[in-house]
């Protein structure tokens, strides 16, 4: 697999994306929805290797006041 045929395949995902919208969104306004889900799943695929330890602090602390920032140290 070349570097054009990896990049054809993800505009391919891209614009199947923006069909799944065609009705919700209309084109001028994928923008809004694709680029704030990018992020998102950018910032979950730099945490994914602290979630477990986070998802087992969060058990411990979950009914404490200040959990955001003890969750935050781990």
């Amino acid at each position: 697999m070349n570097l054009s045929t990896s990049i054809n395949e993800k505009a391919a995902l891209i614009w199947a994306i923006a069909d799944k919208l065609t009705g919700v969104y209309k084109p001028h306004e994928y923008g809004e929805v694709i680029l704030p889900l990018t992020v998102i799943r950018r910032f979950d695929c730099i945490l994914a290797n602290m979630k477990e330890a986070v998802l087992e602090k969060y058990e411990e602390v979950k009914n404490l006041p200040m959990r955001d920032i003890l969750l935050r140290k781990v």
